[in-house]
């Protein structure tokens, strides 16, 4: 019970520390948007949709997109279980579950979320990676749903990687940077999935490479 008590604890104090770290540093930095429009466009048309990040690219879309009640996926892992107290620290719905642990009932309640018309988050290599490789599941995530998925991806001109297996990118504070949206990818009925696994793939790393430009990186 007492070591029950201290790992609760542990969790909770790391998590706000994450939370209170990357807020501090992502409120000092200056970052221009790019084709946000894509997702205004899609609001004044009353479609939801699905980011869709590389692992080491979402840091800067927790803060950017705070407080707006995107669902997103945090996996059964202790890891996990920091990652969904730090989403709801900034506003965001968590469901519970990745493509090892628990995948069919996350799938099945990010389809609830998605037909109910919640916009949803989804860091499509995570959480273990490897890195930028689509996992399975999220095209046809998409081809379920009906919902389109719109790459995002932020890029910094100063930031140090995390060792970790996505080389996590942390921007240093004051420093400039984009957030760049691409333009919706809807996933037909009929879709081949690998064909647009390849597809969704390639939209993904044009924004990051867009935002990297952009950074003058």
């Amino acid at each position: 019970m007492r070591e029950e008590k201290q790992s609760v604890f542990k969790i909770k104090l790391v998590s706000l520390l994450i939370y209170l770290a990357s807020y501090i540093i992502s409120r000092s930095v200056f970052v221009e948007t790019h084709n946000f429009k894509a997702v205004l466009k899609l609001r004044r048309q009353k479609k939801n949709f699905i980011y869709a990040s590389w692992h080491s690219r979402f840091f800067y879309l927790l803060f950017s997109r705070r407080n707006e009640g995107i669902a997103a996926m945090a996996s059964k892992s202790e890891d996990g279980e920091f990652a969904s107290r730090v989403l709801h620290s900034y506003g965001f719905r968590t469901v519970r579950g990745s493509s090892s642990s628990g995948g069919e009932f996350a799938a099945f309640g990010m389809i609830k979320l998605l037909k109910r018309g919640f916009e949803t988050a989804i860091t499509v290599d995570g959480p273990k990676g490897p890195e930028k490789v689509l996992k399975p599941g999220i095209v046809s995530l998409a081809k379920i749903t009906g919902v389109p998925l719109v790459p995002i991806a932020s890029a910094f001109r100063d930031f140090f990687t995390t060792r970790s297996w996505d080389n996590f990118i942390v921007p240093f504070p004051f420093t400039r940077g984009v957030v760049a949206y691409g333009d919706p990818i809807y996933i037909p009925q009929d879709a081949d999935e690998n064909e647009y696994t390849k597809i969704v793939t390639e939209k993904i790393n044009e924004t990051a490479e867009k935002a990297d430009r952009l950074a003058g990186l």
